[in-house]
């Protein structure tokens, strides 16, 4: 008898633990990516004769011109050019200057 209820016992907890598991990673997945596909500055790039690489228009939430813009503004005050660190791959968009 007291084996039998340990057993159930241990039979609710697996199903639990599981059920959790699914629940979250399906949870992530939405949120990843139907909710903000965007939401981290991942660009494509393509190769080019110049540059070497060069940003896809409007991927990864940049501009026709592979700036971290919605749009090509007609002025802007600041424009930072820079390697690694100021590209800062995997940010979030909305912190980004």
């Amino acid at each position: 008898m007291l084996l039998g209820k340990i057993k159930s016992v241990l039979i609710n907890l697996l199903l639990l633990i599981i059920s959790t598991s699914l629940m979250l990673l399906v949870s992530e997945f939405i949120i990843r990516q139907i909710l903000e596909p965007v939401d981290y500055s991942r660009p494509d790039a393509n190769k080019d004769e110049i540059l070497g690489l060069k940003i896809d228009p409007y991927s990864g939430g940049h501009d026709a011109w592979g700036f971290r813009n919605l749009f090509v503004p007609k002025q802007v005050d600041i424009v930072a050019i820079g390697d690694s660190f100021t590209l800062y791959h995997a940010t979030r968009h909305g912190r980004l200057y």
